[in-house]
């Protein structure tokens, strides 16, 4: 995975840690694009063979935690970045399973000396919900967000 200060501005950084938490699990999947149809010139005739599209590799859930605290740690985080990371990693913890929640759950501790009153409280709050008393409801709390009906 890339280096967290290449990926642009803050919005785009904002959006980047928003997918994640959403949809962290098809990280772990390899990524196979689609083929490519060939093209036509203007006049018909066929065009230039179209650029083979390698499959981009599964990550692995240490690599996607290791860009998600690069993102925590990054000279560029405000305090909105440093919320979006809180979220994202509780969001990862139903994405990726129980064997990888003491890992998330120590990321999300790291917060709770903030010197960010907001932060500290988010990650307080996070935690108590990834504690056993809240398992009937997490999935529900934690789940993607919903389609937006037009």
């Amino acid at each position: 995975m890339g280096e967290w200060t290449n990926l642009g501005g803050f919005e785009a950084r904002s959006a980047a840690l928003w997918r994640f938490g959403e949809f962290g699990e098809l990280l772990l999947r390899d990524c196979v694009p689609p083929p490519v149809p060939p093209s036509a010139n203007a006049d018909g005739t066929p065009g230039p063979e179209p650029a083979e599209v390698k499959p981009f590799p599964a990550a692995t859930v240490p690599a996607v935690l290791k860009v998600v605290e690069a993102a925590m740690k990054s000279h560029l985080a405000t305090p909105t970045t440093k919320s979006f990371v809180l979220t994202t990693l509780a969001k990862l913890t139903s994405r990726f399973g129980d064997e990888h929640k003491p890992p998330i759950e120590e990321l999300i501790a790291s917060f709770q000396t903030s010197m960010n009153l907001e932060l500290q409280q988010r990650s307080t709050e996070y935690l108590a919900l990834l504690g056993g008393q809240w398992d009937s409801i997490r999935p529900e709390m934690l789940t993607k967000m919903p389609i937006v009906d037009e």
